[in-house]
């Protein structure tokens, strides 16, 4: 899978923060799934996916993997971000 890499100021990851510190501004309906019991649930409710981040040092195994290029295959947009970035 072949994903745009990103980092901490792209609006994409700038939005995933604002999301979790529950500003102003954020599009309605918007959450955060993280982790994989999480990404299990969106894909067996159907929920419509607007922005796909992935961390693959951050995917320890073969389900999260398998799970990952599903979710990215069903998001508007998917983007990777280096190990790094995704920690901070």
């Amino acid at each position: 899978m072949e994903l745009q890499q990103i980092g901490l100021r792209h609006p994409a990851a700038q939005l995933v923060r604002d999301i979790q510190r529950n500003r102003t501004g954020i599009p309605r309906r918007m959450f955060i799934a993280e982790g994989l019991y999480e990404h299990n649930i969106v894909l067996a409710t159907g929920v419509r996916l607007d922005t796909f981040l992935w961390c693959p040092e951050a995917a320890y195994s073969d389900e999260a993997r398998t799970r990952s290029a599903e979710l990215a295959a069903r998001a508007r947009r998917a983007n990777g971000r280096a190990r790094m970035a995704c920690c901070r």
